[in-house]
């Protein structure tokens, strides 16, 4: 008989999973290997139990690139965590109060987020407006309508403040003074893209700017599908 496929990893993560300074470091190290996939390291963590474990795996050659195993030697994660204070960000683990339930409901929970601006918390109630970064003036003004529409039935707004319908849906989330979520496909420090700096700025203020990415991270073609998978 073939051999039956392997259970999938049990929802969420591990107990005590980023839980504690060496923990939190781990997770900071982890963070900065560009080309470990979500869903990976996950299967790892419950594995190895521990954000720590995953970072032996890398060493071992059990999880990641040659490219990822090289750039370990270098990484700082304390250095990581300076940036994140100058970044006026937040570094969240799954283990802290502010990693939503909600995301462990994913196939591939992002192992930790950068924030900046409110906690998520207070904002429970979300709907996702996202679409065309080349939309027409129709749909933006459509878009915009709806993000106005939620905010004045007590929702708030999540997108990905990419140009276009992500953009207008935020902009009409802030014109009726609502909460609005960002959620960005690069480092939580780069406001990507250009034509967004200003509305990031406004959602600073008032909403949430989210990142799986630490700072500096550059905007890459892989990290928008994976950042959809949060909005």
């Amino acid at each position: 008989m073939p051999d039956e496929p392997e259970p999938p990893p049990p929802c969420g993560w591990p107990p005590g999973f980023g839980q504690g300074e060496e923990e939190r470091l781990a997770l900071l190290t982890l963070s900065e290997l560009r080309s470990l996939r979500p869903l990976k390291v996950h299967a790892e963590a419950w594995e190895t139990g521990s954000a720590r474990g995953c970072v032996q795996s890398v060493r071992r050659g059990l999880l990641g690139s040659d490219g990822d195993r090289e750039w370990l030697q270098q990484i700082d994660p304390r250095m990581t965590s300076a940036r994140v204070e100058r970044a006026r960000a937040r570094f969240v683990t799954p283990a802290d109060p502010e990693y939503e339930d909600r995301l462990n409901d994913l196939r591939d929970p992002p192992a930790c987020l950068f924030l900046i601006g409110r906690p998520l918390g207070d904002s429970p109630e979300r709907v996702a407006i996202v679409g065309s970064r080349r939309c027409s003036s129709l749909g933006r003004d459509v878009a915009q309508d709806l993000g106005r529409a939620l905010v004045a039935s007590g929702f708030a707004v999540a997108s990905g403040a990419a140009h276009g319908i992500d953009a207008a849906a935020h902009r009409g989330a802030l014109e009726a003074a609502g909460r609005t979520v960002a959620v960005l496909g690069s480092g939580i420090d780069v406001r990507y893209p250009a034509s967004s700096r200003d509305l990031l700025a406004r959602i600073e203020g008032s909403g949430t700017i989210v990142s799986e990415y630490p700072p500096a991270t550059p905007a890459g073609p892989q990290h928008f599908p994976a950042r959809n998978r949060i909005v």
